[in-house]
C-alpha cells in the first residue's frame, strides 16, 4: 500500500496546487512533511509530487460524488463528523489580493487565527505581512458550494520520513 504520511502530504500539496490559489498556505505544508530541513528537501518533495500526479495519469479532481461513495463504507468514522464553520472550507481565491511575502510557519508555531472566527481582534494587526493573523474567503450561495468537503484534522507523528542527516527519506511502492 502507497497510504503513508510523506503521500498524504504529497496528495494535499497536489490538491493545492490543482484547487487552491493560496500559495501561502500551499507552502506552509513544506515544513510540517520535510522537518526542520525543508529547504533542504524542496526539490526532492516535488518531484515525488509529480511522479505520484504522473502515476494518477494526471488527474487530481475528484467528484462530490465518488467523496460520497467513498465516505458511505464508513458513514459513522469520525473523521466525517468534524464540524467546522462553513468559511473555512472550500478553496480559496486569491488572484484578487495583494501578494505578501510570507514564511511557512510550520508545526512548531500556532495555526494563524481567523478574523471572522476572531472578530474582536485589531484589524491593525492584518497588514503585517508575518501576521499570525488572516481571515477567511467567505462562500456565495451558489451550486459550487455543495462540491466542498470538509475533512478533520488529524493527529499527524511528525518527521518519521528523515534519516540521521535530516534528509527525506525515499519512499518506495509497498506491497502490503
Amino acid at each position: 500500500m502507497e497510504y503513508n504520511r510523506t503521500n498524504f502530504f504529497i496528495c494535499l500539496y497536489l490538491a493545492h496546487d490543482v484547487e487552491e490559489d493560496n500559495e501561502d498556505l500551499k507552502y506552509e505544508i513544506f515544513p510540517w512533511v520535510l522537518g526542520p530541513y525543508w529547504r533542504n528537501n524542496i526539490s526532492v518533495f516535488l518531484q515525488k509530487k509529480d511522479d505520484i500526479w504522473a502515476r494518477m495519469n494526471y488527474r487530481a479532481i475528484v467528484s462530490k460524488k465518488c467523496c460520497e461513495e467513498l465516505m458511505s463504507i464508513y458513514p459513522n468514522h469520525s473523521i466525517w463528523q468534524r464540524e467546522r464553520p462553513y468559511h473555512h472550507g472550500g478553496a480559496i481565491r486569491n488572484y484578487k489580493k495583494d501578494i505578501k511575502l510570507s514564511v511557512p510557519r510550520g508545526p512548531n508555531l500556532s495555526p494563524k487565527t481567523c478574523f471572522k472566527c476572531h472578530p474582536e481582534l485589531s484589524t491593525s494587526l492584518h497588514d503585517s505581512a508575518f501576521s499570525s493573523l488572516w481571515e477567511c474567503e467567505s462562500f456565495n450561495d451558489s451550486d459550487e458550494s455543495d462540491d466542498i468537503l470538509l475533512l478533520p484534522k488529524q493527529s499527524i507523528k511528525l518527521y518519521d520520513d528523515f534519516d540521521s542527516k535530516g534528509n527525506l527519506n525515499t519512499f518506495e511502492k509497498s506491497e502490503d
